[in-house]
């Protein structure tokens, strides 16, 4: 709309203009020139507030202190974490509005917030550098739980009602949003400062101790972990299946999230070719076709043995199946991962 606005008025005085001119009324003219001058001027100046180009600054906004916390927008406001001089002195959370740089309100906290805000339902998480995980209101910046970890912590993740976050006490904690009751906490052999990550279930974290972990997000049981060559401080990435995360050793490491190669999804049931047999979907229905070698099985990942196989081909109804992942085992080398959504 505001750009439809300036180049409605701008046509409106060019006709303007146009019309003085044909007119020949030169005192008329030297004063019609004046208010359109005035005119012009003022249409330069709005434009040049309304038209940035790119890397012109649009607004700063001084805070008490110095900035570990990364930003975290939500709903046109953004919010970020500082400190001062002591780390162990006081903290803020500020709540900036993303349009105009007025401050919506600030929380203080008794040390500095080190980590990255999380926001999640109208509740905005941070760890500081006292030992504490803090939920506090968006809309009004007032405190509704704060809930003590031992030492600092990372950057919180908020993932189906849990927030998840390390600390340097060693340990990954898993709180309840509502409550703030612990639903369960996972011991490293090092201090985590990585941010966790969720992904189906899982939630993977680096440690100190040069560590990767998965950890089931349901019960907080080690899924497996995976040995860098140096600490872990990096925050975890998931895609397609597969964790990126860089490490001290000065590397970047891909790891499958599954601890398997060749995965995808598919609603049915999906696959990637295998070398030893063939698995296919049928895209009308929850059917898995197999064609086996040999006598085989499918596991869940947990371990748990859902058919025996014969040799030969085979169609399964996986519509009763839990959503997850399973191993088709064939012969002591071959394996096929399938999983179904």
């Amino acid at each position: 709309m505001s750009r439809g606005w300036i180049i409605i008025l701008d046509i409106k005085y060019c006709q303007i203009l146009s019309d003085i001119y044909e007119r020949e009324d030169h005192d008329y003219c030297r004063e019609a020139s004046m208010r359109n001058l005035i005119a012009a001027i003022f249409l330069l100046s709005l434009s040049s507030l309304l038209f940035s180009a790119p890397g012109d600054l649009v607004w700063r906004f001084r805070t008490a202190g110095y900035h570990l916390s990364s930003p975290c927008v939500s709903e046109g406001v953004v919010y970020i974490g500082s400190g001062i001089d002591d780390p162990f002195e006081t903290g803020f959370l500020y709540a900036i509005n993303c349009r105009n740089e007025n401050l919506r309100w600030k929380y203080q906290t008794d040390s500095t917030v080190g980590s990255s805000p999380c926001v999640s339902n109208g509740i905005i998480y941070i760890g500081d550098q006292g030992h504490y995980i803090s939920a506090i209101n968006c809309s009004n910046g007032s405190l509704k739980w704060s809930c003590y970890t031992g030492l600092s912590v990372s950057s919180p993740c908020v993932s189906q009602g849990v927030v998840y976050v390390g600390s340097s006490d060693t340990y990954l904690y898993a709180i309840n949003c509502p409550d703030e009751t612990l639903k369960w906490k996972f011991r490293t052999s090092g201090s985590i400062f990585s941010s966790p990550c969720v992904s189906d279930g899982i939630v993977y974290v680096g440690s100190d101790d040069y560590y990767l972990y998965a950890i089931n997000c349901s019960d907080g049981i080690l899924k497996w972990k995976f040995r860098t060559n140096g600490s872990v401080f990096s925050s975890p990435c998931v895609s397609d299946s597969v964790v990126y995360v860089g490490s001290c050793d000065h590397y970047l490491y891909a790891i499958e999230a599954y601890g398997y190669k060749g995965f995808k999804n598919n609603k049915s049931a999906s696959y990637i070719p295998a070398k030893y047999f063939s698995v296919s979907p049928n895209p009308f229905s929850y059917r898995l076709s197999l064609s086996l070698p040999s006598s085989g099985s499918i596991y869940s990942l947990t371990g748990q043995l859902i058919m025996n196989l014969t040799k030969g081909k085979h169609s399964l109804d996986t519509s009763e199946w839990t959503n997850g992942v399973y191993i088709v085992y064939c012969g002591k080398e071959t394996k096929k991962i399938i999983k179904i959504d």
